[in-house]
């Protein structure tokens, strides 16, 4: 029996979030932390490619997927270094 909740599309998620994060995000991550302020583009970004409410209902114009796939980006942003924008994201998506 395996304990590793992810799938192969939890999988590929984290490689599309991850270059994802490599392109768009850490480039701009230390200008971003010392303004306080990040792009408001970024949101519109993530949301195009598929990256915010990925465990919504698909009804609700999410992604779809378990918790899992919120875990995978939430992670790949906490690797970004971007505390901001994490918590951000996370508070405004997930928090009920």
């Amino acid at each position: 029996m395996s304990t590793n909740p992810f799938t192969e599309e939890h999988e590929l998620l984290r490689q599309s979030i991850t270059k994802f994060c490599e392109k768009e995000i850490i480039p701009y991550v230390e200008e971003w932390e010392k303004n306080e302020h990040c792009e408001k583009s970024i949101f519109k970004k993530m949301g195009e490619k598929g990256f915010l409410g990925v465990s919504f209902p698909e009804e609700y114009g999410g992604g779809g997927m378990d918790f899992w796939g919120a875990v995978v980006v939430i992670q790949a942003l906490a690797n970004s270094n971007i505390a901001g924008l994490s918590m951000s994201l996370y508070a405004h998506t997930y928090l009920p």
